[in-house]
């Protein structure tokens, strides 16, 4: 008798675990995954954005390519050119963009030729609250693919 139940007590759990399993990710909870097409979508191309440095607002355009250096896993490399009329912000730039946990944002850490560095997270294609560090904070900035 007791063996009897024994096994139908495992038979029992084996199928509560099954539906479980089956159902189940492979990934950790709030860990989520953007494909690299999708990345690439939503980031390569033309920006258009203004800033506030050196106490003025400067329009400017920003055009990105994938970089051909190997990017950290679930992060995307990439090289462009920036321009302006004020010349801090103008030359090349190299980075990386990186979906955070919930891939609702975009994390951006860029970097111009002369070190500055411009960092703020996307979201559906629009950077609201970027910040411009050259060795201390120097300006803001906001950007939207046109």
């Amino acid at each position: 008798m007791n063996k009897r139940w024994l096994v139908l007590g495992g038979v029992g759990l084996a199928l509560l675990g099954v539906p479980y399993l089956a159902c189940s990710s492979h990934e950790a909870p709030g860990e989520a995954t953007l494909s690299e097409a999708d990345m690439k979508g939503a980031v390569l191309g033309t920006w258009q954005g203004s800033a506030e440095i050196d106490g003025e607002v400067v329009p400017f355009s920003l055009v990105l390519q994938q970089a051909s250096t190997k990017s950290k896993a679930g992060a995307l490399n990439v090289v462009g050119t920036l321009t302006s009329e004020n010349p801090a912000l103008n030359g090349n730039v190299d980075g990386a963009f990186s979906p955070d946990a919930d891939v609702e944002h975009l994390t951006l850490a860029l970097r111009i030729e002369d070190g500055k560095t411009l960092s703020g997270a996307v979201e559906k294609s629009t950077l609201s609250d970027g910040h411009i560090f050259d060795k201390a904070p120097a300006g803001s900035f906001s950007m939207f693919r046109p």
